[in-house]
């Protein structure tokens, strides 16, 4: 199986156990609803997606900082490493 397969698998499998764990909780906050706090399981569940912004960085950049970082680690510094 290919690696960006298995990783969609793994997603996917992961927001499928959320799902379910949205539901028993939704499940048992429905016994108590009634017409004036009803909510929809739709509008309980919605999966939210964070958006992780990142800098496009060239090849030389990313290089330059796995060096950095490595030479931090080897020197037992590596709690200063700014990305």
């Amino acid at each position: 199986m290919p690696l960006k397969v298995g990783i969609k698998l793994i997603f996917k499998a992961i927001e499928k156990k959320q799902e379910q764990k949205h539901w028993e909780m939704w499940l048992i906050k429905y016994q108590w609803m009634d017409d004036s706090n009803y909510v929809a399981f739709e509008d309980f569940y919605k999966p939210q997606r964070q958006i992780i912004k990142t800098k496009k960085r060239s090849k030389e950049e990313l290089l330059n900082l796995a060096k950095e970082v490595q030479g931090k680690i080897n020197a037992g510094n590596y709690t200063k490493v700014k990305i």
